[in-house]
């Protein structure tokens, strides 16, 4: 015990420093056989790793032949250096300054360094380059990618165009259906519009026509004429079957014969309409004047609505 608080082990990385020139030896790890990094120096002038030698000492291939563990062997030559030195506490200061590092940290001059430096720029220019292939295959393929979308977008576009002109051109045809069709609904309706007017006219004419009907059916009463108000030219003798003839009637000249008589009456022309009368012998009335003719319908009329 009193030997270990005397000496302590020497780490690596409290070492004294020194330089060396690498023209008189490799600068090169014996141990790991790579290039030197941190490297040191031990008493025999032999350069290692730092990492390299502490490891090799802690491993303890060699120190079994040394006198307590205090010395360690070079791994190169197998001279022995010691790897302890005198805790300095348990010294007189006067001997502090003979007390020397085994090892020492070493600082490589190299006359090669411009190469050594030109090495590593043209090393990580490499990787740059394999850095820049590497981007540049992964754009190529980015850029098939991106033309095979152009093509079915430039695809695309073309169809929409054709389909474009399609409708367009639908749109046209379909517009001059429209104004054919409404040209000819408007013509529809004007046609509807007469076919109204035209059966208003006839619907009037043959309630006419009935009104007069009805009036020639309903057998003549000289009171209800006089309570509507006929003129007193219109003095009729009424009897079951026939009207005598007034005083002051007198016959229309085309009025038909004798034997025309027992006939059928047709078409009666009064005020510009056609009344189709029913079937009444012209020998059981006659009319007193032809230029009352329109007064007679319009009596009979009254009469009509006043019976109804």
């Amino acid at each position: 015990m009193p030997l270990f608080r005397r000496y302590k082990i020497q780490q690596p990385g409290f070492l004294s420093a020194c330089c060396i020139s690498t023209t008189t030896m490799a600068p090169q790890c014996a141990i790991c056989l790579c290039d030197l990094t941190n490297p040191v120096c031990i008493p025999c002038g032999h350069v290692f790793c730092s990492e390299c030698l502490t490891k090799f000492i802690a491993e303890g291939s060699d120190t079994h032949s040394a006198e307590d563990g205090l010395k360690a062997t070079c791994p190169f030559c197998r001279e022995k250096f010691p790897i302890a030195i005198p805790n300095l506490r348990y010294l007189p200061e006067r001997f502090h300054p003979f007390v020397v590092d085994p090892l020492r940290k070493v600082f490589i001059t190299s006359d090669n360094s411009e190469k050594l430096e030109l090495v590593n720029r043209i090393e990580n220019l490499e990787k740059e380059i394999l850095d820049l292939k590497q981007k540049n295959a992964s754009l190529e393929s980015d850029r098939d990618q991106l033309q095979g979308k152009c093509t079915e977008v430039e695809r695309l576009n073309q169809v929409r165009s054709e389909e474009n002109r399609r409708l367009r051109a639908d749109c046209t045809i379909a517009k001059m259906q429209a104004s054919v069709y409404g040209s000819r609904v408007k013509n529809q309706e004007k046609t509807l519009d007469e076919v109204k007017r035209s059966l208003g006219i006839a619907t009037e004419s043959l309630e006419r026509d009935s009104r007069l009907r009805r009036a020639f059916e309903t057998p003549f009463d000289p009171e209800r004429a006089r309570s509507i108000g006929l003129p007193r030219k219109f003095d009729f003798n009424f009897s079951s079957q026939a009207i005598s003839r007034s005083s002051d009637s007198q016959i229309v000249s085309d009025r038909p014969n004798a034997s025309e008589t027992t006939g059928s009456m047709r078409d009666l022309t009064l005020g510009g309409t056609d009344a189709r009368l029913i079937s009444t012998p012209l020998s059981n009335f006659s009319v007193p004047n032809p230029s009352t003719a329109r007064d007679v319908t319009t009596d009979a009329s009254r009469l009509e609505s006043t019976s109804g």
